[in-house]
Protein backbone atom coordinates (compact mmCIF):
# COMPACT_ATOMS: atom_id res chain seq x y z
CA UNK A 1 0.00 0.00 0.00
CA UNK A 2 2.68 2.50 1.03
CA UNK A 3 4.92 1.46 -1.85
CA UNK A 4 2.07 2.00 -4.29
CA UNK A 5 1.37 5.49 -2.94
CA UNK A 6 5.09 6.31 -3.03
CA UNK A 7 5.42 5.16 -6.63
CA UNK A 8 2.35 7.13 -7.73
CA UNK A 9 3.67 10.21 -5.95
CA UNK A 10 7.10 9.83 -7.58
CA UNK A 11 5.51 9.32 -11.00
CA UNK A 12 3.32 12.40 -10.56
CA UNK A 13 6.29 14.46 -9.42
CA UNK A 14 8.35 13.34 -12.41
CA UNK A 15 5.48 14.20 -14.77
CA UNK A 16 5.27 17.66 -13.22
CA UNK A 17 9.00 18.20 -13.71
CA UNK A 18 8.89 17.03 -17.32
CA UNK A 19 5.87 19.18 -18.21
CA UNK A 20 7.26 22.34 -16.60
CA UNK A 21 10.87 21.97 -17.75
CA UNK A 22 10.35 23.61 -21.14
CA UNK A 23 8.78 26.70 -19.57
CA UNK A 24 11.57 26.98 -17.00
CA UNK A 25 14.25 26.71 -19.70
CA UNK A 26 12.51 29.31 -21.89
CA UNK A 27 12.24 31.62 -18.87
CA UNK A 28 15.95 31.23 -18.12
CA UNK A 29 16.79 31.93 -21.77
CA UNK A 30 14.66 35.09 -21.85
CA UNK A 31 16.12 36.27 -18.54
CA UNK A 32 19.63 35.69 -19.87
CA UNK A 33 18.93 37.61 -23.06
CA UNK A 34 17.44 40.51 -21.10
CA UNK A 35 20.47 40.52 -18.81
CA UNK A 36 22.80 40.75 -21.81
CA UNK A 37 20.81 43.18 -23.97
CA UNK A 38 19.18 45.57 -21.47
CA UNK A 39 21.71 47.79 -19.69
CA UNK A 40 21.48 48.12 -15.93
CA UNK A 41 21.45 51.90 -16.21
CA UNK A 42 18.23 51.71 -18.22
CA UNK A 43 16.54 49.64 -15.54
CA UNK A 44 17.78 51.97 -12.80
CA UNK A 45 16.53 55.01 -14.71
CA UNK A 46 13.04 53.55 -15.09
CA UNK A 47 12.66 51.82 -11.74
CA UNK A 48 15.03 53.67 -9.42
CA UNK A 49 12.72 56.50 -8.42
CA UNK A 50 11.10 56.56 -5.01
CA UNK A 51 7.68 57.14 -6.49
CA UNK A 52 4.64 54.94 -6.92
CA UNK A 53 4.97 55.19 -10.70
CA UNK A 54 8.08 53.00 -10.64
CA UNK A 55 6.10 50.31 -8.83
CA UNK A 56 3.45 50.29 -11.54
CA UNK A 57 6.14 50.29 -14.22
CA UNK A 58 7.82 47.30 -12.59
CA UNK A 59 4.52 45.44 -12.44
CA UNK A 60 3.78 46.18 -16.09
CA UNK A 61 7.24 45.13 -17.23
CA UNK A 62 7.09 41.88 -15.34
CA UNK A 63 9.93 42.68 -13.00
CA UNK A 64 8.26 40.93 -10.04
CA UNK A 65 9.86 37.51 -10.03
CA UNK A 66 8.29 34.26 -8.93
CA UNK A 67 10.41 33.70 -5.82
CA UNK A 68 10.17 31.02 -3.20
CA UNK A 69 9.59 32.13 0.38
CA UNK A 70 13.25 31.54 1.28
CA UNK A 71 14.60 34.05 -1.23
CA UNK A 72 12.15 36.94 -0.89
CA UNK A 73 13.96 38.82 1.88
CA UNK A 74 17.51 38.47 0.47
CA UNK A 75 16.26 39.55 -2.96
CA UNK A 76 14.41 42.55 -1.53
CA UNK A 77 17.47 43.61 0.46
CA UNK A 78 19.73 43.28 -2.58
CA UNK A 79 17.33 45.25 -4.78
CA UNK A 80 17.03 47.97 -2.14
CA UNK A 81 20.82 48.27 -1.95
CA UNK A 82 20.89 48.66 -5.74
CA UNK A 83 18.51 51.59 -5.51
CA UNK A 84 15.06 50.10 -6.10
CA UNK A 85 12.23 51.80 -4.30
Amino acid sequence: MLADVSMRFAAGLWTLFVESSLYILVGFAIAGLLHVWVPETFIRRILGHGRIGSIFTAALLGIPLPLCSCSVLPTAIAMRRMGAS
